[in-house]
């Protein structure tokens, strides 16, 4: 459950939370300001929670390297890099495996319509080549140049509010361009492209 923005963790959108252990991953940044924003907010929220844990994950600051802390990475971005189709993979064969457990196999000798788990395996070589940003890139970089860019909050869509928009296109032209074409990092391209068009349709920044 994503909390939108480092300030929006506040006891009306924990109360569903009630007596429940609750793991919260805050975003990278600089100085660790997110990390200890939010280990002091938790202390509140307890108070005002009761029965309710709230753990903050330190997974991110030990790992992050520098480059990282000053992009402001959250996990979706380290989580984005990991193909899905591994996931899936080991979980259909651990579904396999309790089967087999717990069903005796039957085998016919004119059943010749198996089909393998390894049709899911890892995927790689089926991925789609990398493609080629660049003219993308170079539109989008054009574009914020030529404007004027809001300093009050955008709205990206239903689940994401900008905060900071020139940081914002900042960190997100960085990825892109150092992993130009690759799938992976698609979503910073497509989120620079949402903001360009709502930039253009509600601000009418042109």
């Amino acid at each position: 459950m994503a909390v939108y923005n480092l300030s929006s963790l506040n006891l009306s959108k924990c109360q569903a939370l009630q007596d429940r252990d609750v793991y919260l991953f805050p975003d990278l940044s600089k100085n660790g300001n997110a990390y200890g924003l939010w280990s002091k907010k938790v202390e509140e929220l307890e108070k005002q929670l009761p029965g309710t844990k709230f753990i903050i994950s330190g997974l991110l600051e030990k790992n992050a390297t520098e480059e990282e802390r000053l992009l402001g990475y959250d996990l979706a971005d380290y989580l984005i890099k990991l193909d899905w189709r591994n996931f899936r993979n080991q979980t259909i064969q651990g579904q396999q495996a309790v089967k087999s457990q717990a069903e005796p196999k039957i085998v016919s000798k004119n059943d010749n319509s198996k089909v393998s788990v390894n049709t899911f395996s890892s995927g790689h070589e089926s991925m789609p080549q990398a493609e080629n940003w660049e003219q993308n890139i170079n539109e989008l970089e054009i574009y914020f140049n030529r404007i004027k860019l809001p300093t009050e909050p955008v709205r990206l869509n239903q689940c994401s509010i900008i905060i900071d928009v020139p940081k914002f296109i900042n960190s997100h032209l960085t990825v892109v361009k150092k992993n130009n074409g690759e799938r992976t990092y698609l979503p910073y391209l497509n989120r620079l492209q949402d903001l360009s068009e709502e930039l253009t349709t509600k601000y009418q920044l042109i």
